[in-house]
């Protein structure tokens, strides 16, 4: 597995995870709601972490281009 693939991995489920939690944060169920707010934690985490995937790739892209350049 490579960075890219994690990349992909991760945007897929923090899409799913927004829709499941923007269908439970609109819910009349008290305990839902309660989910969605929990799954937003997720979302951050796991944007978080894409963040940091993010910047490896790019560091990744700057390291080969300067290699190119020797």
């Amino acid at each position: 597995m490579n960075i890219q693939t994690v990349i992909a991995n991760l945007l897929t489920t923090i899409e799913v995870k927004e829709k499941v939690r923007d269908r439970y944060l609109q819910s009349d169920n008290k305990e839902l709601r309660a989910i969605g707010s929990y799954i937003e934690v997720e979302i951050y985490d796991l944007n978080k972490a894409l963040h940091d995937c993010m910047k490896v790739r790019e560091a990744d892209i700057i390291r080969n281009v300067y290699r190119d350049w020797e």
